[in-house]
């Protein structure tokens, strides 16, 4: 008689390769999501600042930056701004999608018992990239974060045969994850961050991430902290 399935074989039914592939293609579809998310923002932070600008230089003031700098003005600026919230809320949310989609894959099917923790994960969504400023689009972003990152799903769902993950997969899986941990021990980000400035590639890296993500800078901090205001 059959019994239920030990650990082990739990572990081999699940399709560690290409449970690794459609998550990929999720964290692209989120990093694309928030980019444009940030890119609303960005955008808008770029023509506020140029109109601060023009009001400054019509009471005679001396602005900090012209109106028309390509810092507010390049799309490339626009862009680079706009992947600094790709790479963070998306793959922050990404990875909190990917942790959520172990039960459903390893089941073959998503269930009635998926509402709840759905449901949860799209309100903890919503908080991480909610913002007072443009609360229609926070609570947006934060509601579709779950279909886009599960549109890699379509295709392997009905398409591609399950393989079983050999146990060794599992253990260089878990190896690879504590790494970092390991090889991080006690460092802190001030080290790190030293520590690439001495690198000429990864300086050289940092220097362009600077000088591309300002309106990015601007979109985080409070309009209070800002270097000159409109008085």
């Amino acid at each position: 008689m059959g019994g239920a399935p030990s650990f082990s074989e739990k572990l081999q039914r699940f399709d560690l390769n290409a449970w690794f592939r459609v998550s990929a293609a999720g964290l692209v579809y989120c990093i694309i999501l928030y980019t444009f998310f940030g890119f609303v923002f960005v955008h808008r932070h770029a023509g506020m600042i140029s109109m601060e600008m023009e009001a400054y230089i019509s009471h005679g003031m001396s602005p900090l930056i012209a109106p028309g700098d390509p810092a507010i003005t390049d799309m490339g600026c626009l862009l680079g701004s706009s992947v600094f919230f790709g790479l963070t809320l998306g793959v922050m949310n990404a990875v909190l999608a990917m942790a959520f989609s172990i039960v459903p894959w390893s089941r073959g099917r998503f269930s009635r018992h998926d509402i709840m923790p759905a449901v949860s994960l799209a309100a903890l969504s919503i908080y991480l990239c909610f913002s007072t400023e443009l609360p229609i689009v926070s609570i947006g972003a934060g509601l579709i974060t779950l279909p886009v990152f599960f549109l890699s799903w379509i295709y392997p769902a009905k398409k591609v045969p399950r393989t079983k993950t050999p146990f060794i997969q599992w253990v260089v899986f878990v190896l690879l994850l504590l790494t970092p941990l390991l090889v991080l021990h006690n460092t802190t980000f001030w080290q790190i961050r030293d520590a690439m400035l001495v690198c000429p590639l990864s300086s050289s890296l940092s220097d362009f991430y600077y000088k591309h993500t300002l309106l990015a800078a601007d979109v985080i901090k409070p309009a209070q902290f800002r270097t000159q205001n409109l008085v």
